[in-house]
C-alpha cells in the first residue's frame, strides 16, 4: 500500500502518502531520475538494441501462442473426463460445441447484463435521463433516483427489499451521528452479516429467498454506506437523505461496481446539466465497441479453452504435469483481467451518459511489475476507498515506515474480510502486504549512496537489463500471489504451487523467470514510448 518515498536533495528519505501524484514513473529500483521544471520526477528508460527488443517480442509471442495452443490441446484430451454440467452446449456453430461455464462471476455477469429485460432497462435509463437533462435539468438526478430504486425493487422479492431497507435505514442513521466509530462499527457488522458463515447468515439465506443473487450488489452498497457516513462525519448537515439514496442506489454501479467514494461521486453526478457533446458521444461509442470486442473474445476463448472447468475435476487437475499447469495459470490470469474489464467497464460506459466518470477498469496484469502499482491501478476505486478511509486516517507514512506498514496491514485486513472472509482471502492479502514491505526495503537499498554510485557507472541499456531482472522476479511473485485469489480455494492454489515450483524445479521456475523478464522489457519499452502515466491511467483510450 505505501507509495514510493520522496527524496530530498541531500539524499535523505522523506515519507509521502500514496495520494502524492508527483511520481509518475514506477522504476523503483532506479534512483537516476531527472527533475523537470514543474518539480515532477520523471524517468525514461534507455533504448535497447532493436535485435534485443525483437527477441523479447518474438519470445513473448511464442510463449503466449503456445499457452493458448496447449490449453486447447489438454482441453480436448480431458474433455471426456470433465463434468458435463460445467461444459454446456455453446453457441458457436463450429468447434467442439461446448463452452466453459465453470466461472460463476462470468456466468452471473452474463445473466445479469444480457437479459432482454436488462437491455430494455438500460435503454430506458439512457433515453429517459437525456430527456430529463434536456427539458428538466434540475430534476435529472431525481429521475435517476426514482428509476434506480424502481428497477431494483422490481428485481427483488418483498422480503429481500425489506432486508435492504432495514440495512439502508441503519446505515443512514449511523451517518447522522457524525461519529466515525459508529459508522465503522455499523458497516463492519453489515459486512460480517453476509460474509461470515454463522447461524445468522444461514437464517438470512433461508428467510430471504433471492438474497444470494443480490449479495454482490449488497457488498458494494456496504462500501458506499461507509463512504457516505465518513464524509458526513466532517459535516453532518451538508448531505441529506436524497444524496444518500442517490449514491447508494445509483443504477449503473449498483450491482457490479466499481467502488466509487462519495466525494468523487458528488463531483461527477452534480456536473452542469447539458446535452452530451459529439466528442463525449464518440468516446462512449468507442468504449462500447471496445467492450463488445472483449465480450466476444472471452466467449470465443471459452468455447475452446476449458481452464476453469479443470478446477472442478480434481482427479484430472491434480495429475497435470508442470508445463500444463503453467499454461492454465497464464490463461486464468488473463481471463481474470478481461472479465473485470467488462464487469467494471460496462457499468462505467452506462454512467458516462450521466457524465459520471467511474474508476477505470483494471490494467492487464502482464503490464504491472510492482505490487504497489498493481494495488493502485487494478481496482482503482477500492484503492481510493482504502486510502481515504483507512490508510491516511491511521497515519499512513507520515510517522515513518513502521507506521505506514501498520496502516497498510489494517487496510489489507479490512479488504480481505470484504472480499469474502475465507482462508484464501486472508492468505492473499497477507502475502501482498508482506511483498509490499519487501518492495519498500529493496527500494530503500536502491536509493542508498553505494547503490546509486554503482548504478551511475552502468550504461543505460545495462541498467535497464538489471532493473528488468529485479522486476521479473517481482512480477513472478506478483502473479503467484494473485493466483491465491484468482483460483479460489487454497487446495487448488497449492496444486499450482507444488507443480510449478516443487515438481517442476528447477526448469519451470527458470522458464517462468525468462517469460517475465521478456515481458518486463516490453513493458519498459511501452513506457519509454508512451510514458508511465499515460499507460497506467489508460490515457491512450
Amino acid at each position: 500500500m505505501p507509495r514510493v518515498s520522496k527524496h530530498t536533495k541531500d539524499g535523505n528519505k522523506k515519507p509521502t502518502d500514496l495520494t502524492n501524484n508527483n511520481i509518475v514513473d514506477d522504476d523503483s529500483m532506479n534512483p537516476l531520475r531527472n527533475q523537470n521544471t514543474n518539480g515532477k520526477k520523471t524517468f525514461k528508460h534507455a533504448a535497447l538494441p532493436k535485435w534485443e527488443l525483437m527477441l523479447c517480442f518474438a519470445m513473448m509471442v511464442g510463449f503466449l501462442g503456445y499457452m493458448k495452443y496447449r490449453t486447447g490441446v489438454i482441453s480436448k484430451e480431458h474433455l471426456s473426463r470433465m463434468k458435463l454440467s460445467y461444459l454446456p452446449k455453446g453457441w458457436l456453430p463450429f468447434g467442439i460445441g461446448k463452452i466453459d461455464a465453470a466461472d460463476f462471476e462470468w456466468l452471473f455477469f452474463k445473466w445479469s447484463m444480457l437479459k432482454m429485460s436488462v437491455v430494455h432497462e438500460i435503454l430506458i435509463y439512457v433515453i429517459g435521463g437525456r430527456l430529463a437533462e434536456a427539458f428538466f435539468p434540475k430534476f435529472r438526478n431525481h429521475f435517476i433516483l426514482v428509476f434506480s430504486i424502481g428497477v431494483l425493487t422490481t428485481r427483488m422479492t418483498t422480503r429481500v427489499i425489506s432486508l435492504f431497507a432495514a440495512h439502508t435505514t441503519v446505515a443512514y442513521l449511523a451517518s447522522r451521528t457524525g461519529v466515525p466509530f459508529i459508522v465503522w462499527l455499523t458497516g463492519a457488522l453489515q459486512v460480517l452479516s453476509v460474509e461470515v458463515d454463522t447461524a445468522f447468515y444461514r437464517w438470512q439465506e433461508s428467510a430471504f429467498p433471492g438474497l444470494t443473487l443480490e449479495m454482490i450488489g449488497f457488498t458494494f452498497a456496504v462500501m458506499r454506506f461507509i463512504s457516505f457516513g465518513l464524509e458526513c462525519c466532517n459535516n453532518p448537515k451538508k448531505y441529506g437523505l436524497f444524496e444518500f439514496l442517490l449514491y447508494i442506489f445509483y443504477y449503473p454501479l449498483w450491482r457490479f461496481g466499481p467502488v466509487m467514494t462519495f466525494d468523487k461521486f458528488q463531483l461527477e453526478i452534480n456536473k452542469e446539466s447539458r446535452l452530451l457533446s459529439k466528442q463525449e458521444l464518440w468516446h462512449i461509442f468507442k468504449q462500447s465497441l471496445r467492450h463488445i470486442f472483449w465480450f466476444f473474445y472471452i466467449e470465443i476463448i471459452l468455447h475452446f479453452l476449458y481452464f476453469n472447468a479443470f478446477h472442478m475435476q480434481h482427479d484430472v487437475f491434480s495429475k497435470l504435469p508442470p508445463g500444463d499447469l503453467a499454461v492454465l495459470a497464464g490463461c486464468h490470469m488473463l481471463f481474470f483481467q478481461n472479465k473485470y474489464v467488462l464487469m467494471y467497464g460496462v457499468p462505467g460506459v452506462v454512467s458516462l451518459f450521466d457524465r459520471v466518470n467511474a474508476p477505470e477498469p483494471p490494467l492487464c496484469p502482464m503490464g504491472v511489475y510492482s505490487f504497489r502499482e498493481m494495488w493502485r491501478h487494478f481496482d482503482r476505486g477500492l484503492h481510493d476507498m482504502l486510502m481515504r478511509y483507512i490508510y491516511i486516517p491511521l497515519g499512513g507514512s507520515r510517522y515513518g515506515l513502521k507506521w505506514a506498514s501498520f496502516s497498510s496491514f489494517v487496510a489489507f485486513a479490512a479488504m480481505s474480510v470484504w472480499h469474502g472472509n475465507s482462508a484464501s482471502h486472508y492468505a492473499w492479502a497477507f502475502c501482498n502486504w508482506i511483498a509490499i514491505q519487501v518492495e519498500l526495503q529493496v527500494m530503500s537499498l536502491a536509493w542508498s549512496p553505494k547503490a546509486v554510485e554503482y548504478q551511475r557507472k552502468l550504461s543505460g541499456p545495462m541498467l535497464r537489463r538489471l532493473n528488468g531482472v529485479v522486476a521479473a522476479i517481482n512480477q513472478l511473485l506478483l502473479s503467484l500471489f494473485s493466483m491465491i485469489y484468482i483460483v479460489g480455494p487454497l487446495p487448488i492454489f497449492f496444486i499450482y504451487f507444488n507443480g510449478l515450483f516443487i515438481q517442476g524445479f528447477p526448469w519451470m521456475p527458470v522458464i517462468l523467470f525468462f517469460f517475465f523478464y521478456f515481458n518486463v522489457q516490453l513493458d519498459y519499452e511501452v513506457q519509454r514510448r508512451f510514458t508511465f502515466e499515460r499507460v497506467y491511467n489508460k490515457k491512450y483510450l
